[in-house]
């Protein structure tokens, strides 16, 4: 028996409940599902006992992966950047009835509608919602004084809150009490910007004027507010932006005395003054802040070490860790601050402060992590050896810990004597017996052995490994790291053996066979490959991405016309293939065959106008079009060529979204392009939606450090490049090899 209550909180729901569970009868089995108001989950209220059991609460309105792909595929989402859409679908906080009552109705219908039916209705909550919704697309709630002043209606508060049926608020506008005691806010981002597009784009400017103009000097959620308001303002948008400089150019007196006014509020003032160029007065909100959030005091943080107060930086940090002594997050950025500007004596003091820390929080793992990376960078012989003790000790009393144990693995390689290196390998054998589902630690010990080990030792590995992935074969990873040191070792037919296995037990996956060739055409040796291709080719006679990807590779070692016999033999084998003529546009471009390439990628887009990667390297050839024209002396050429380019890549990205497909790489073309154009800003934005979609590859922080030093910006341009080196593979290699220390030290000189 199954019964479904829909609010459990509401009276007459409550007593069926009851009146259900008084009874049940000797044998029934009954499974009641329940549900709260969103806003209100309150299940950690229900007690459990020998009748009931609760399950852990899950929102009856969390999307599946499958319906965010349903809701990417509306008109209006289509057009969003991947980057926009993630934002707004991260918390998948929307309910899944929008799409299953609306039948797949545009989502900017519904809320036309909506407002249409405000506008007639109900005129003052017409006013009131697109205030709401203005600031809910930038998560702000809005206070309700502020609410009321702007729309002119005293106590307007009071029926949202005593009957928002009666005033038509219902389900649109949502209360919230933090930041602010009484505020307001539009319940999901992605309804709120949605609303605002839709509805009241033309009402950014009045709306802000008169949040300004109804602000009282001496309220501080009126300050806190402003000060959130202008930091969104300047970090947004051209037009946010030009907005924010001309509200502080008309209102600076009254603006400049809120700022100052309540310490709380400083941190966003801080923010939006240095996104304005405004130091003077954000040094002044710096120093006096009294930051209450953690997020909020890395603000002030990074503020004062952006404006070289580096001093002051770590007093704030060092103050914060002293009365938060709870607090990891500001902690680990404390120490990242000591070292990139503490004197020795203070990073030895900040090393040792630390380890006693970590004496009485025995279970922290990421300060721990960060500490190790520090005591290795900066600490002294005896203060290393003592941190690979400590840990060993820690990871035996915490054997459950993945991250710690990978780089204490790590530390111990580079560091540790060869005893020490061959012990760590045999303890992580055993524990990887005891652990049969992890992944990472079973990863980085395969490398581990590779390097440290005999071949007796490394052979054992690589047969518990293979037999470990026919029971996990969806661990892609662990099959791409056996791969490559099979590959790195000579062992060509057992690699191909493990490659044929990895593609027949993953037959669907395109995109993870690319990445096996990929790994073999990288890493083998030229003979090696060769086999290796063979062997799969002999394999897999109609898996076409191999013959692809072996024409590519022959054309990446310089073995031109073997590789353009591939080519062509594919190319009139698969005449619908969009990707054959890619890849040899690539190809054509590395070459420098600039418009035979632009052909090839206007061949693949007639056969799929929506192929993103095509779209890209179009742009690509128009970049190379642009350069032969400058170097012609024809600049109006060249100027419609990269105008070209740049549609282009953005069409890439554009079509990424239509295909709910990774667009990370197509952000970082573009913003390499716009280095090159010297279009720092864009440039700096293009990498963030890069990295905001794959924070794990080094390249984005490498393109995001050279735009914030194109900006001027050399504190946190190293902080950036420092990132990417972190994340970089090893050894790094050319060009990264040398661009990436050169523009370090540029940085370091500048500051």
């Amino acid at each position: 028996m199954f019964i479904l209550v829909d609010d459990i909180y509401r009276d007459e729901d409550r007593a069926i409940l009851v009146e259900v569970l008084s009874d049940l009868g000797e044998t029934l089995p009954v499974t009641i599902i329940a549900t709260t108001p969103s806003f209100a989950d309150r299940t950690g209220s229900i007690r459990e006992n020998s009748y009931l059991d609760k399950l852990p609460a899950v929102s009856p309105d969390r999307l599946s992966d499958q319906e965010l792909a349903r809701l990417r595929q509306m008109p209006i989402v289509a057009n969003m950047s991947a980057k926009k859409f993630k934002q707004l679908s991260e918390t998948r906080k929307i309910l899944v009835v929008l799409l299953q009552l609306t039948e797949g109705k545009p989502i900017d219908e519904i809320l036309l509608a909506t407002a249409e039916r405000l506008k007639s209705k109900f005129t003052d909550t017409y006013r009131a919602w697109s205030v709401v919704v203005l600031f809910g697309g930038h998560n702000l709630p809005v206070p309700g004084s502020i609410l009321e002043l702007i729309i002119g209606k005293p106590h307007f508060s009071d029926s949202l809150r005593e009957n928002p049926r009666k005033v038509g608020s219902e389900g649109i506008i949502f209360p919230s009490s933090y930041p602010f005691k009484e505020g307001w806010f539009a319940g999901h981002l992605l309804i709120a910007r949605f609303a605002f597009r839709v509805e009241f784009s033309d009402t950014l400017q009045s709306t802000c004027q008169m949040a300004v103009q109804a602000a009282s000097p001496s309220d501080p959620e009126h300050a806190l507010f402003l000060g959130r308001m202008l930091r969104f303002l300047s970090s947004g948008t051209p037009t946010e932006r030009n907005l924010a400089i001309r509200l502080l150019t008309s209102h600076e007196a009254m603006l400049r005395c809120l700022a100052v006014a309540f310490p709380d509020a400083m941190a966003d003032w801080a923010v939006a003054f240095l996104n304005l160029g405004r130091n003077d007065i954000a040094e002044e909100c710096l120093i006096a802040a009294k930051p209450s959030t953690p997020g909020k005091a890395q603000s002030v943080i990074r503020g004062l070490e952006q404006l070289r107060k580096t001093s002051a930086a770590m007093r704030v940090a060092g103050a914060w860790c002293d009365s938060h002594p709870n607090d990891s997050y500001i902690r680990t950025s404390y120490l990242a601050l000591l070292e990139r500007n503490g004197k020795p004596g203070q990073v030895k003091q900040g090393i040792a402060q630390t380890a006693a820390w970590l004496a009485k929080h025995v279970d922290n793992a990421n300060v721990r992590r960060f500490y190790l990376g520090l005591v290795e960078r900066k600490g002294g012989p005896g203060q290393l050896e003592q941190a690979i003790a400590q840990t060993a000790a820690w990871l035996a009393e915490h054997v459950d810990n993945t991250d710690v144990r990978t780089f204490y693995l790590g530390l111990v390689e580079r560091n540790g004597e060869p005893g020490q290196v061959k012990q760590a390998i045999t303890r992580t054998a055993a524990w990887l017996a005891e652990h049969v589902d992890n992944t990472d630690v079973r990863t980085f010990y395969l490398g581990l052995v590779e390097r440290n080990a005999d071949k007796q030792d490394l052979d054992l590995a690589v047969r518990n490994t293979d037999a470990w992935l026919r029971k996990h074969s969806g661990k892609t990873d662990v099959w791409c790291a056996l791969i490559a040191v099979l590959i790195r070792t000579h062992q060509p037919a057992l690699a191909t053996e493990v490659a044929t296995a990895a593609m027949s037990f993953n037959p669907t996956n395109q995109n993870l066979t690319e990445s096996y060739l990929d790994l073999i055409a990288s890493q083998g040796a030229e003979e090696d490959v060769e086999k290796i291709f063979d062997g799969l080719e002999n394999r897999f006679p109609r898996h076409r991405v191999i013959p692809l990807r072996r024409a590519r590779w022959l054309g990446e070692r310089g073995r031109i016309e073997a590789a353009e016999a591939g080519f062509a033999t594919l190319r009139e084998k698969y005449p619908q293939w969009p990707q054959v003529n890619y890849a040899y546009g690539r190809h054509l471009l590395s070459l420098e065959k600039v418009a035979e390439a632009m052909a090839q990628f206007e061949i693949a887009l007639g056969i799929h106008r929506g192929f993103q990667m095509a779209h890209e390297g179009k742009a690509q050839a128009l970049r190379g079009l642009a350069t032969k024209a400058s170097e012609a002396g024809d600049t109006q050429e060249a100027e419609n060529y990269l105008l070209q380019a740049e549609q282009y890549f953005k069409s890439a990205i554009y079509w990424a979204g239509v295909h709910a497909a990774p667009a990370a790489r197509f952000y970082t073309a573009l913003g390499w392009f716009y280095l090159d154009e010297k279009r720092c800003e864009e440039a700096l934005s293009s990498f963030e939606s890069a990295i905001g979609e794959n924070p794990e590859h080094f390249s984005n922080y490498w393109g995001k450090g050279a735009a914030l030093k194109c900006l001027g910006k050399y504190s946190k341009a190293l902080d950036a490049l420092n990132i990417a080196l972190s994340k970089a593979p090893q050894p790094l290699e050319p060009p990264a090899s040398e661009e990436i220390p050169r523009l370090i030290d540029e940085c370091r000189k500048a500051k």
